[in-house]
């Protein structure tokens, strides 16, 4: 019987710990076009690379990130033909979005 309540008292401090680091955490979404014309660019790499979350804009150029972990972050977002994005952005905590319009400058190929 003592060996149940320490274990259900164990799993209830893990799940309220995991509720907490949870509520920490926000969302970031946006949309990516090109400098030149305005217009989106799709399929780009939009990346967090010191959380490893990653995921590809939409053929609208719109992305969507969840469980990024609140506070300075540093958005990556590449796509061939165009200069690589680095940002840093602040997370908001506590399952909050923000919502970011970014522009990508086309590359120049010399030859």
């Amino acid at each position: 019987m003592r060996k149940s309540a320490v274990i259900i008292l164990i799993l209830s401090i893990m799940a309220s710990s995991l509720s907490a680091q949870s509520s920490k955490k926000g969302s970031i979404s946006g949309s990516v076009h090109c400098t030149d014309g305005n217009h989106p660019i799709d399929f780009a790499s939009v990346v967090l690379p010191r959380s490893n979350q990653y995921t590809l804009t939409d053929k609208d150029g719109n992305f969507y990130i969840k469980n990024v972990p609140a506070g300075e972050v540093l958005l990556s977002i590449q796509f061939f033909g165009m200069e690589q994005l680095d940002t840093l952005i602040v997370a908001p905590p506590n399952g909050k979005n923000i919502h970011l319009k970014l522009q990508m400058t086309p590359t120049s190929f010399h030859i």
